[in-house]
């Protein structure tokens, strides 16, 4: 059945973030008052287990760091990070080819996310951009509704697990985005990614594929 809405996450799809944004909670590992008796999880095993918000990983891992610790990190990872170049010809062809409507909704706080979008002049293609969503499984049904879509006929573009996984309990179709980092897919897939696109110009085709199947 043929799309007719697009979501995407902001952080690791359309800014170059979400390296600095996972990268910086994995050090978090490597505190000092933790390094003698912890045994830190490679980044890889990091990436395959960690969800955020973060605090029952590092529960789970018996790390002691607080929820404003951890929180703070993920706040100010982003803050300096540069969109993906191919972002704005993407969004030109979902837009005026394709004529589908696009939806942004991130965990990221709402000022830094507009602030982005508008200093990459990109701010216009989107109908909504809603920041600060920590239940996105919520969101998306909310926003299928509010647009009148069925879950079935929506894709949501993100790059970590949790996308992937919001995303099927919300009955809308997971799309992940690897980048340039392939071992991402295997994650992606197994988390429940119904597809993966390694760039924007493959997340295009896709969803020209999608939207004329």
């Amino acid at each position: 059945m043929p799309i007719k809405l697009v979501i995407l996450d902001h952080d690791g799809v359309v800014m170059d973030s979400s390296g600095d944004i996972y990268e910086a909670v994995w050090q978090l590992c490597f505190s000092p008052s933790l390094l003698q008796r912890k045994a830190i999880p490679s980044f890889l095993d990091f990436l395959t287990t960690f969800r955020l918000p973060g605090d029952q990983w590092f529960q789970a891992h018996d790390f002691e760091l607080s929820a404003t610790e951890i929180s703070e990190a993920l706040r100010q990872a982003p803050n300096r990070a540069v969109m993906f170049p191919a972002v704005p010809p993407f969004l030109n062809r979902v837009k005026e080819k394709l004529q589908l409507p696009i939806i942004m909704i991130s965990a990221g706080d709402q000022p830094r996310i507009e602030r982005q979008l508008a200093v990459g002049r990109i701010r216009h293609h989107f109908e909504i951009v809603s920041g600060g969503n920590s239940d996105k499984i919520m969101a998306l049904s909310f926003f299928c509704s509010a647009f009148d879509v069925k879950p079935a006929d929506t894709v949501y573009v993100g790059d970590m697990a949790p996308d992937m996984e919001h995303s099927l309990e919300a009955g809308v179709t997971p799309v992940g985005f690897t980048g340039d980092c392939p071992a991402m897919e295997e994650i992606l897939t197994k988390a429940g990614a119904r597809h993966c696109a390694r760039s924007h110009e493959e997340l295009g085709d896709l969803l020209f594929g999608l939207t004329h199947s």
